[in-house]
């Protein structure tokens, strides 16, 4: 991982940079699933991956396990939106990354039509949900941030929020956690764009 990035309690670094793989701490390499190696964010080649809206995914197997009982997160990630082509997109939703249960195992950064969201739930059940914005076809910066008590969400450097408070870890194991994907009922929440 370049200088820049934390190294300490590092669970993953993957630049999508033509493959799925993690340059950085303890959780595997992702799986590709019909995606494409495209021009990244900095204009360098094979620098992102392009996700059809169909199909596409990078899947970590039982990757929740590596959160289990964290009492801080985060996940840090470059996104491009094409958008929701109804002709395209099945649903009107595109996950960009995450795991997902929707009962007590979420954390998951995903695209609206028109709105970013974001999601923190662990074992007492209570989600916590805030919203942010989409920046179709253009590169944008999503971090979320769970802390010890404090959830913070950030757009391109930007804090947006900073008013929930939580303490209820993750301890679910066996969920993936997927890249440019969410399954939820019988949904897959394809993304279509570039991560």
């Amino acid at each position: 991982a370049p200088d820049y990035v934390p190294k300490n309690g590092l669970l993953g670094w993957y630049p999508l940079n033509g493959n799925a793989n993690n340059e950085q701490g303890a959780m595997p390499n992702a799986k590709m699933v019909n995606v494409t190696p495209i021009t990244g964010h900095n204009n360098e080649a094979n620098g992102a991956l392009s996700f059809n809206g169909i199909n596409s995914v990078c899947t970590i197997d039982s990757g929740s396990s590596y959160l289990t009982n964290k009492t801080e997160l985060t996940m840090s990630v470059w996104a491009y939106s094409l958008g929701r082509d109804t002709n395209i997109v099945k649903t009107p939703f595109g996950a960009i990354c995450g795991i997902r249960n929707n009962v007590d195992a979420n954390f998951y950064i995903l695209h609206g039509s028109t709105f970013s969201e974001y999601r923190y739930t662990g074992i007492n059940g209570l989600q916590y949900t805030a919203s942010g914005s989409v920046a179709q076809n253009a590169w944008k910066h999503y971090l979320f941030v769970k802390k010890a008590e404090t959830i913070e969400i950030y757009e391109n450097g930007i804090l947006n929020l900073f008013n929930f408070s939580t303490t209820s870890p993750i301890t679910i194991q066996n969920l993936p956690f997927n890249i440019g994907a969410l399954s939820f009922n019988t949904d897959s929440f394809y993304y279509h764009g570039f991560i």
